[in-house]
């Protein structure tokens, strides 16, 4: 029997659209609020919005957020959730921050390698450049890190001023309906649906502002543990599934998603109009529940397209055209350039001399859907141990045709793909043989690497 499901925010979502979009220096002016939604476990392919799956979930709330904005299809992630936290949040890669893995929270307590408390962050950013204009809070998961960044106030002296947080997953004895929470350091047991209570305190929060904001809502959904959502927050039959990792509980997952996300939007009011809204996900789907044509081998946890490429929405007074898209090259990195932009801050001065950064700002096609990428190639990667010696990685960069790995898992290797012709990454070219095109594309993509790395390459 299909349980009925609810569009919250369809309505008031698509009525924010603009005819014309807003300036750079008009929107900074007025230190615009931010609100930044950060969905786990969740690829390019599940949404219809980017026409690159099968087996789409029903997403009302997200399909209105992209008619309102802006949608970028060709967004590089990390393949597993703290390294692109700690992207976005920092604008660096990992092998500046070292968060190259996941980061294991077993207890509150435990010794393990965090995001360095040295990082500056989205947060600090904002207080720093805006001479404290802005509150800022975090409501979700966190997984960055316990012992050495801080312990249960790690979000905290990362820079947010409110943190109401989970430490990591939804793992040992708890789940979706009983879990901890952290609220200003102070560990919380809580029972209820995750979700509903992470947009509830989040709106909370929101509406006791007085100041312009920045909200970080990183949601658990659509990450393990697989469950059935609360009646009217999914519209997909469970009835004769048994609860699992399956494509039907994920479906439905990610369908409680969005009806959290159309509660958040809704809550927002007629201040939605002067919200810029960033939607993002953190990896590519889990292989156990992703669908054709992405290969379940080739998902989450790999650097294939399958666990790099995410989904990405930007609904902003700046948005020059409603429901436009953009292809160009994109990384997780450019969130943290893209807010301060938005501020009108500057990162260079934020960020200091002699301080790398791999942030470019999105307004640019925002403003103008047609423009050409602003980067030549994008890089992910994936390195172990954390900390600034990995003794393993995989990384990768890839120009809009071209993809290059470079391993050292343990033993050394690398491989180079025709995106193009070869989407799904089955012939390594390097097995085959280079033509002078693609010998020349290897050859650039491997000095933009170097480059990129220099000593730690």
């Amino acid at each position: 029997m299909k349980r009925s499901f609810v569009c919250l925010s369809l309505a008031l979502v698509g009525a924010g659209a603009s005819a014309q979009s807003a300036t750079t220096k008009e929107v900074a002016a007025r230190h615009p609020d931010v609100l930044l939604i950060l969905a786990d476990d969740l690829g390019v392919g599940e949404l219809a919005t980017f026409g690159l799956g099968s087996d789409y979930a029903v997403t009302p709330n997200l399909d209105a957020l992209a008619a309102d904005g802006m949608s970028f299809t060709h967004v590089y992630a990390t393949p597993i959730c703290s390294p692109t936290r700690a992207a976005v949040l920092t604008g660096r890669h990992g092998f500046r921050t070292g968060v190259g893995d996941f980061i294991k929270v077993p207890d509150l307590t435990g010794t393990t390698y965090g995001l360095p408390l040295a990082e500056e962050t989205i947060p600090e950013m904002l207080t720093r450049g805006s001479a404290g204009a802005y509150a800022h809070a975090v409501f979700g998961k966190w997984h960055l890190g316990s012992d050495s960044s801080g312990g249960v106030l790690a979000p905290n002296l990362a820079g947010f001023a409110y943190a109401d947080h989970r430490p990591g997953n939804l793992t040992g004895g708890e789940d979706y309906f009983s879990w901890t929470s952290v609220i200003q350091g102070l560990p919380t047991p809580l029972t209820g649906y995750t979700a509903t209570y992470t947009v509830d305190e989040a709106l909370a929060w929101i509406g006791r502002q007085t100041r312009p904001w920045f909200a970080y809502v990183p949601l658990n959904l659509a990450h393990s543990p697989f469950h059935e959502p609360p009646a009217g927050h999914f519209s997909e039959d469970l009835s004769s599934v048994p609860v699992g990792p399956n494509r039907p509980h994920f479906k439905a997952m990610i369908e409680a998603m969005d009806f959290e996300l159309g509660r958040l939007l809704s809550g927002l009011g007629a201040a939605l109009d002067d919200t810029t809204v960033i939607f993002l996900g953190d990896n590519g789907s889990p292989g156990d529940v992703i669908a054709p044509p992405w290969p379940s081998l080739k998902a989450k946890d790999t650097v294939y397209e399958g666990g790099v490429r995410v989904p990405l929405i930007v609904r902003s007074p700046l948005v020059a055209s409603p429901g436009s898209t953009s292809d160009a090259l994109v990384n997780s990195t450019d969130l943290f350039a893209t807010i301060a932009e938005i501020a009108g801050i500057d990162i260079d001065v934020i960020y200091g001399p002699g301080v790398q950064h791999d942030s470019v700002s999105l307004v640019p096609y925002l403003l103008d859907p047609e423009l050409p990428s602003l980067r030549s190639f994008v890089y992910t990667e994936r390195f172990s141990p954390n900390g600034l010696a990995p003794t393993a990685y995989l990384r990768v960069i890839r120009n809009e045709r071209y993809k290059l790995w470079v391993t050292l898992d343990p033993a050394p290797g690398e491989r180079f793909y025709d995106l193009d012709l070869d989407p799904f990454e089955e012939t390594d070219l390097l097995t085959v043989g280079l033509s002078p095109d693609e010998t020349a594309a290897y050859l650039s993509l491997k000095q933009e690497m170097m480059t990129l790395l220099g000593p730690a390459f």
